[in-house]
């Protein structure tokens, strides 16, 4: 079984922005989705005291979740005991399943410093669909790979996330388009292929350069 969750905040900055909305997705190993459960949350202040990004304001606004939550959010200990009840009722033990989204970190991070007890609920491993598509990059050339817009809504967002993966398993992320990377001489420098980075490159370039002082095209 694969446990995912997403949530949708107020901000980006951990200690001082509020969790919104968190929506769990339990599915099979083959990424069919069979429990669900969603909560609304109420910040610990008044929105209109929360220094939000007009960005932040707008997408949530559009996608209607600060209207729903100020009808029906709950205090966030309330949603932490209603999120791991219901993971013990469908059968999750403690630690045994890994956090599965995108971008999963930052989920992760919020709930260790707001909900702990959700968070102490997964495994300390992630399945992070944002790694298996820059890996796509890497190593499937051309191979079309999904595109979708984000809705912001924690439950439509794991579902994007499950599809996404479900495209990536199906299609086979590790095409053979790009192979495996040309055979670098041995030399008096020491120079090992270590290849352009393929999140700028969008594919892998193999170049081969003195390890001492590798050349790349990101910041050190």
């Amino acid at each position: 079984m694969i446990l995912w969750v997403d949530i949708e905040t107020t901000g980006l900055d951990v200690p001082s922005d509020f969790i919104l909305e968190v929506a769990l997705v339990l599915t099979t190993n083959n990424l069919v989705p069979v429990h669900s459960f969603e909560v609304l949350i109420q910040p610990l202040i008044p929105f209109s005291a929360i220094s939000m990004d007009p960005f932040v304001v707008n997408m949530h606004e559009k996608s209607g979740l600060f209207d729903q939550v100020t009808k029906n959010g709950v205090h966030i200990y309330e949603a932490s005991n209603e999120l791991v009840a219901w993971m013990g009722e469908v059968g999750i033990t403690k630690g045994d399943l890994p956090m599965a989204g995108s971008s999963v970190g930052f989920d992760r991070s919020f709930l260790k410093r707001h909900m702990p007890e959700v968070e102490s609920m997964f495994h300390y491993r992630n399945i992070d669909v944002s790694t298996v598509k820059e890996l796509a990059k890497c190593w499937g050339g051309e191979m079309p790979r999904r595109v979708g817009a984000a809705a912001h809504r924690a439950h439509d967002d794991i579902m994007a996330s499950i599809s996404e993966l479900q495209h990536y398993r199906d299609t086979g992320f590790l095409g053979a388009a790009a192979g495996p990377p040309p055979p670098v001489p041995a030399t008096k420098t020491d120079k090992r292929d270590i290849g352009h980075w393929c999140v700028v490159t969008d594919a892998y370039r193999p170049t081969a350069i003195a390890w001492e002082e590798p050349e790349l095209p990101f910041p050190k």
